[in-house]
């Protein structure tokens, strides 16, 4: 953890990867529903890939968009260059029937100036499935293992965690699994003001890593950032399209987006959220024994292990680290 000292919000997010430790476990490898699918997950490849290595992590992640969407986004991941991938957390489904990808998430690391020090909040980003493995359940464990590398790398297990998205499944994933979630589809937590300071800092400095429109404008009350996918100054208008898949299988959840968002217009949802990795760990064990056989139960249970040990060391390093006041398809 960095005090500020006389840096400002500008310099902070000048170089976000000054405020990183470089990672010590740069890539890990996960296997769920009994070896059918293979996760990869990679930290923050832009240090230290060697260009054949990263042009074919980049040529993946762009094969699986081009099998999510009509037509790609150019902003982040998908600019083909090394520093976006300098400060992310890249993870692969790779379906190993066919030995394709289908499906990535790309997390962000963004420091921020939070109570008189650097805080590192992971935004969620983006996250992709193709077309032909929706449906599947796919993005729960994908996102559950991506917090690993994190942890065992800036040692710390509790997160401050943001999502911008306009889809109610996405919108509702943020609202079920993490804590402290504002805004929320259930109105159950009322805005804190971290919640508020946060999503104003990455608002201002970071609206390039997650495809917001420079015009458009945030309300402090909704948390909905009016045109952010106003595809005339920098918004990522490849997302204003129909899409299904994207409700939520609470209708409570889509409609809670419908009467805030316009979707038409380009509007997304700021959520600003706690992560508690120990907890969630806990939790994906107690799914994993009630909805899996017993062999397939023992060998994710012992690939979530290591998350818990890293979680427990890294516990012990960080509780001093997180800010004062109490403590999840995304963009």
């Amino acid at each position: 953890m960095y005090c500020i000292g006389v840096m400002n919000d500008s310099t902070i997010a000048g170089d976000p990867t000054e405020f990183l430790r470089a990672p010590w476990i740069k890539h890990w490898t996960f296997e769920i529903r009994r070896g059918r699918y293979q996760i990869h997950i990679y930290d923050q490849p832009g240090r230290w890939m060697s260009d054949g290595d990263l042009a074919h992590l980049i040529a993946r992640l762009a094969d699986i968009a081009a099998r999510s969407m009509e037509e790609v986004p150019t902003y982040g991941v998908f600019t083909r260059s090394r520093a976006p991938y300098s400060n992310r957390i890249i993870g692969v489904m790779v379906d190993r029937r066919t030995a394709e990808p289908v499906a990535f998430t790309a997390m962000v690391y963004l420091p921020i100036g939070l109570d008189g020090v650097v805080e590192l909040v992971i935004h969620l980003g983006l996250t992709m499935i193709a077309r032909t493995h929706r449906g599947r359940r796919l993005q729960g464990p994908l996102l559950e293992r991506m917090f690993f590398l994190p942890a065992a790398n800036q040692l710390r297990v509790r997160w401050i965690t943001t999502s911008i998205a306009a889809s109610p499944a996405g919108i509702g994933s943020v609202s079920d699994y993490l804590d402290d979630v504002f805004p929320a589809y259930r109105g159950d937590v009322a805005r804190k003001g971290y919640h508020l300071v946060v999503a104003q800092k990455l608002l201002a400095r970071y609206r390039h890593e997650f495809g917001c429109s420079e015009r458009a404008v945030f309300d402090p009350e909704t948390f909905v950032v009016a045109g952010s996918n106003d595809p005339d100054s920098g918004g990522a208008y490849q997302f204003i399209s129909e899409d299904p898949v994207s409700r939520h299988s609470d209708e409570a959840c889509n409609r809670f987006c419908a009467q805030r968002l316009c979707f038409q217009r380009g509007d997304e949802l700021f959520q600003v959220a706690r992560l508690d990795l120990i907890r969630g760990v806990m939790e994906i064990l107690g799914r994993s024994s009630t909805r899996r056989h017993a062999a397939a139960v023992g060998h994710d249970a012992a690939a979530v292990g290591h998350v818990a040990a890293v979680a427990q060391h890294a516990s012990s390093s960080s509780s001093s680290q997180v800010p004062s006041e109490p403590t999840f398809p995304l963009k």
